[in-house]
């Protein structure tokens, strides 16, 4: 049995995408690994990240409405990619895949959402037959949206909170929402707009990421660097100080399942460090200078990768991605599927021997009776 386990290797740098002509405000690739969204201050541009480049026919969506979200939905019972992105003057934007044409989609909505204000952050939940959607808008609104099979959206609650959503993620049936300026923590009911509690992280949250457990969560906390925080009461339990030099919000997010935390810079540096132990694993250079703002993860079965952009118009706007190889060896332990074949082969020999041994009973009887002694 073999198991694609954590290499010692570091990072490469992969390739580097050139394309946009401003800076690059946000970053996701697809479920599948083959395709990279990349939002604007010039728009959208979908790539292919298999032949490292744009495909041939037109990507670009709203150049004169800065894409500011972007997140991947597909349905579990699915085979086509949707793009969900939010815009600088509030319009959310659904893109479906061709079914035939994989590098081809379609618009299926262009909604202006709210007061017509940015859309700060956009998150989606897959785990149901329904997809659903979450949106925060500068006007402090939050909305919580329901995709069908043909990702045409319906509205299913808007609330007005206290505070600029910053990030949003789906904790089981509820919504988290991490607050910019006063770096609260609001927890809303799925399916309507009840508050059921909030917490306080103490700093402000220039962005924010949860772990895959659902049990932590990091932060870019203006000042120092990244904090990581428990879940269940929003206590800092780590910080990681990485000396930025000016006061810029800068994306952070999780990789390796958790493991690692990698998160932007003011000094062209991705930062990648050991969640436990703090410690710095690697540093990935985007450029000499300037600011690294713009990041993203993707877990494939055989490596890692990480994609960084800059969020200013004082750098080369080229997102970079870099790779760690995951080598597969052998676990040396049976797994229950391989327990399960074992048992079923040896009930099928122990059946077979049985049939026979009666059948060699059966007949020495029949002989016995022919042929009596």
């Amino acid at each position: 049995m073999f198991t694609p386990t954590p290499t010692h290797s570091k990072y490469k740098l992969d390739c580097r995408l050139v394309g946009h002509q401003d800076a690059i405000l946000c970053l996701a690739v697809s479920s599948s690994g083959e395709l990279l969204a990349s939002g604007g201050i010039d728009g959208l541009r979908i790539w292919n990240l298999e032949k490292k480049k744009l495909p041939g026919w037109s990507q670009l969506w709203n150049p004169g409405d800065p894409v500011t979200s972007v997140t991947w939905v597909m349905r579990e019972d699915n085979v086509q990619e949707g793009l969900c992105c939010g815009t600088g003057l509030g319009y959310l934007i659904i893109l479906r895949q061709h079914p035939n044409r994989c590098y081809n989609f379609e618009e299926i909505v262009s909604k202006r959402i709210g007061t017509g204000t940015e859309i700060m952050a956009i998150s989606a939940d897959t785990s149901n037959i329904s997809i659903r959607l979450t949106t925060g808008t500068r006007d402090q609104r939050v909305q919580v949206w329901s995709l069908d099979s043909k990702y045409h959206l319906f509205n299913v609650f808007s609330v007005e909170l206290m505070t600029v959503p910053q990030a949003m993620f789906f904790w089981g049936a509820d919504v988290i929402v991490f607050g910019m300026h006063d770096g609260a923590i609001c927890i809303l009911r799925g399916k309507d707009d009840i508050v059921l509690g909030t917490k306080q992280t103490g700093m402000v949250i220039g962005a924010a990421a949860m772990d895959p457990n659902l049990n932590f969560f990091v932060i870019d906390n203006a000042t120092i660097g990244f904090s990581l925080h428990r879940m269940e009461d929003a206590t800092c339990i780590k910080t990681y100080n990485t000396k930025p030099l000016k006061l810029y919000p800068k994306q952070v997010t999780f990789a390796e399942k958790g493991r690692v935390i990698v998160g932007g810079s003011d000094t062209g540096i991705v930062h990648i460090l050991d969640k436990t132990s703090g410690d710095v694993l690697q540093l990935l250079q985007h450029s000499k200078s300037g600011q690294v703002q713009t990041i993203t993860t993707h877990e494939a079965p055989d490596h890692h990768l990480i994609a960084a952009a800059s969020s200013s118009n004082d750098n080369t706007n080229i997102i970079m991605l870099w790779k760690k190889l995951i080598k597969a060896q052998n676990s040396g332990n049976p797994t229950w599927g391989t327990i399960q074949t074992v048992l079923q082969v040896t009930m099928q020999l122990l059946v077979i021997a049985t049939v026979g041994v009666f059948l060699y009973c059966t007949m020495v009887s029949a002989l016995a009776l022919m042929y009596p002694c």
